[in-house]
């Protein structure tokens, strides 16, 4: 009688931990309903592949639930915002994971925001490889020299380069809003 009453307890114990266990897993950074259920498949994994270019990628986390797999980005913030380079990095990851071992990946993204300790995860969607090829080629043409950059419309993100001085877009635009916040025509400080 006894035995059979701790094997009981045991078991009503062992069921509740099983069961905290779960709940833990699936709210523990406040996952949206579609990773509700889902596995980690891969933590901290590097991707390659050499199409349709050479990329390299360090993925957070991935996530299978079911056949499909959905990428997640951990980012330390002041505030709870996800950024267009958030969106190119896990669509780049995406890339490399299916360029290097096939893996069907969702286009439906993660980005999990921690600012003083609160998480919130966002949902965005992934742009695909002609979108990421695009990118490329720009960028490269941009770094030869044979087409202009454009003119960053992030303010903090301008004014705080360190090339803003060499692009005569870039500092012409720092400078008005400088002088539209501060009212005057004042040296452009170096942002570097």
């Amino acid at each position: 009688m006894i035995t059979t009453a701790i094997l009981l307890v045991t078991a009503f114990i062992l069921l509740w931990l099983l069961q905290r266990i779960a709940r833990t897993s699936a709210t523990e950074l406040d996952l949206p309903p579609e990773l509700h259920g889902a596995t980690i498949a891969y933590s901290e994994k590097l991707f390659e592949t050499m199409t349709p270019f050479h990329l390299l990628a360090k993925v957070d986390r991935i996530y299978r639930k079911g056949n499909m797999h959905f990428v997640l980005e951990f980012k330390t913030r002041a505030r709870h915002r996800v950024y267009q380079s958030d969106i190119i990095e896990l669509s780049a990851q995406r890339l490399a994971i299916t360029g290097s071992c096939g893996l069907p990946v969702s286009v439906t993204g993660f980005v999990t925001t921690q600012v003083e300790g609160e998480r919130q995860t966002h949902r965005v969607q992934l742009l695909d490889a002609d979108q990421l090829v695009a990118l490329y080629e720009r960028r490269r043409a941009i770094l030869a020299g044979t087409v202009e950059p454009n003119c960053n419309a992030g303010y903090a993100l301008c004014a705080s380069c360190s090339y803003r001085t060499e692009c005569e877009p870039g500092a012409k635009a720092v400078h008005q809003r400088e002088v539209q916040r501060y009212g005057q025509t004042g040296h452009l400080r170096s942002g570097g």
